[in-house]
């Protein structure tokens, strides 16, 4: 059986729900996140030695 009209619509609107909680970030201008619970540890950053 294949999903039709409205049941299509509620399958993907699942897909696209993104709710939770993420540790979110910026590289090179572009922003990424990952799942809180795939974090193991946060370092922060280190003083540039020469």
């Amino acid at each position: 059986m294949t999903p039709t009209g409205m049941e299509a619509h509620k399958t993907a609107s699942r897909a696209d729900n993104h709710e939770g909680k993420f540790l979110t970030f910026s590289l090179a201008g572009e922003d990424y996140g990952v799942g809180i619970l795939k974090v193991k540890e946060i370092i922060g950053m280190m003083p540039i030695t020469p």
